[in-house]
């Protein structure tokens, strides 16, 4: 990625897989890049093996941004599924605040997308017992979208192509050259944008 080149910074953050992409603004036209963050399952039974877990997703973040880096025009990140079936809520809380804690301390406006709003943004529809929206069908709206970019081809990397539409939704808003449906239109809605996101809508000179 260019130094120079505006960019939004999106996460889509586990404990297993967490999902990073940046959709960056050169020449008119958007590129977008993704990355994954994969630790070992662990039981986690202690506050040590937590502490070390977070802090390995920690450091791998750190090699795709850390303070003293171009900052990105906003960053996106997937709201917390309170209501979730899995557990370990206390340590999936720690990696989420761990990771966007530096972003809002450098003054980067930051965003939330709900996991059922982002379901509606990709494939038009929340889900439901009858009509489910799995890993799968996110993949594929994003391929549809974003073809030439690898993550798109393998539902596997599911955190990355979630991450990616996170970031997306972030370049539909700040009005940048990247992919729309119709359908996107009401869940951008619903989505509380920062008011100190900065409109950049041209590549700095």
């Amino acid at each position: 990625m260019t130094d120079q080149a505006p960019y939004v910074l999106s996460l889509d953050t586990a404990l297993d897989k967490t999902g990073v992409a940046k959709i960056e603004l050169v020449d008119g036209a958007c590129r977008a890049y993704t990355w994954v963050i994969s630790t070992d399952r662990t039981e986690d039974r202690t506050v040590a093996e937590r502490c070390a877990r977070i802090g390995d997703i920690g450091r791998q973040f750190a090699r795709i941004w850390s303070p003293g880096d171009p900052l990105p025009v906003m960053v996106g990140i997937e709201a917390a599924a309170l209501g979730a079936k899995w557990g370990e809520a206390h340590t999936r809380a720690g990696v989420w605040y761990w990771l966007i804690m530096p972003l809002h301390l450098a003054g980067v406006p930051i965003y939330e997308v709900a996991p059922t709003c982002l379901k509606r943004w990709a494939v038009g529809h929340g889900g439901s017992p009858k009509r489910p929206v799995e890993k799968r069908h996110m993949v594929e709206a994003m391929r549809q979208m974003w073809p030439g970019v690898q993550c798109t081809h393998y539902d596997v990397r599911h955190h990355e192509c979630e991450a990616l539409g996170i970031g997306q939704m972030g370049c539909q808003h700040l009005a940048w050259p990247v992919p729309i449906r119709r359908h996107h239109g009401d869940p951008l809605s619903v989505v509380k944008w920062p008011a100190n996101a900065r409109q950049m809508t041209a590549p700095r000179q």
